[in-house]
């Protein structure tokens, strides 16, 4: 039996992650949770602001892990936060405690990154408008947050092959799902929806955008952990770029057509962000949501918890 560490299972999508091997692993793995509070029905190992040592490892009966996946570090609310220094600077910081802290050199390291890396996406003056962006697309940082996961794709490499690793950069795409507490916007649409507010889109209808269900990205980690995978970076982003006029309309079904989006004849500018999911398709296999699916699913989540979203 491999033991897996993760990292960050406490977040957004270390949960869907626990969920997804949880219905899957079948005792395969034995987990062990690097955490900043324990998690039930886990072997957890406190972080304490990522100052333990590999002795904290041992003495909990760790002598060795095979596989680490690290989700941990600094995740934006919103798109302001992404230029936080000390928060970033951690993000580095961790990931080089981590490297330096395990019990063991293991198999192989599986490093969640972001599509951030690639540039700042959301301007329309970016070059990479309309263009199709793959694995081979050169890395162009433009803030604070995707600078600091680029830091950590090139430690985590250099590590990895230093001791002769296998490795795993995952650039994630924008993700989305139930119980996400960042204010991205498929959230608040979907939440205002839910309480039976009409929406009013912003932004140009055509532009297009890539998104992913959570419960999608924890499969392709999971499926990262029982195939043999070349080392490498893969993006995991959706085979879909919908539109924001398809996201909306999506939402708009969901609700049984119980609410409106008012769409206005000036919009803000911003640009296409289009990705290719060839690799992740040819490696990993294929999403079971579309858009459609997941926004509906997301929906029914807001819908089913209204008592909770209104005291946000």
């Amino acid at each position: 039996m491999k033991t897996i560490l993760i990292t960050g299972a406490s977040g957004f999508l270390g949960k869907h992650l626990l969920k997804i091997i949880g219905k899957n692993f079948n005792n395969q793995f034995e987990l062990v949770l690097l955490s900043s509070d324990k998690i039930d029905g886990y072997h957890c190992i406190a972080h304490r602001g990522y100052t333990y040592s590999k002795n904290d490892f041992i003495i909990n009966g760790i002598d060795k892990i095979d596989i680490v996946i690290h989700l941990g570090g600094f995740s934006p609310r919103c798109f302001e936060d992404s230029d936080r220094c000390e928060e970033n600077f951690s993000t580095i910081q961790n990931t080089q405690h981590l490297l330096n802290n395990l019990p063991n050199i293991p198999e192989a390291i599986i490093l969640c990154s972001t599509i951030t890396v690639y540039g700042d996406l959301s301007k329309s003056t970016n070059e990479l408008d309309n263009m199709l962006i793959n694995e081979e697309t050169k890395p162009l940082p433009c803030n604070k947050y995707g600078l600091a996961k680029y830091c950590c794709e090139l430690l985590v490499k250099e590590w990895a092959n230093k001791h002769s690793i296998n490795y795993h950069i995952l650039r994630l795409t924008s993700l989305y799902g139930e119980n996400d507490q960042r204010n991205q916007m498929i959230n608040i649409m979907a939440k205002e929806a839910a309480l039976g507010k009409n929406l009013t889109l912003t932004a140009n209808p055509t532009i297009r955008r890539n998104i992913m269900y959570v419960d999608d990205c924890a499969l392709f980690i999971y499926r990262l952990l029982i195939d043999q995978i070349e080392s490498g970076i893969i993006n995991i982003v959706s085979s879909y770029n919908p539109s924001f006029e398809q996201i909306v309309d999506a939402i708009v079904d969901a609700s049984n057509n119980s609410i409106v989006c008012k769409k206005p004849n000036d919009y803000v500018t911003v640009s296409n962000i289009l990705f290719d999911a060839t690799k992740r398709e040819t490696l990993l296999g294929f999403e079971e949501h579309n858009y459609v699916d997941g926004i509906k699913q997301l929906y029914e989540w807001y819908k089913n918890n209204t008592n909770k979203i209104k005291g946000d």
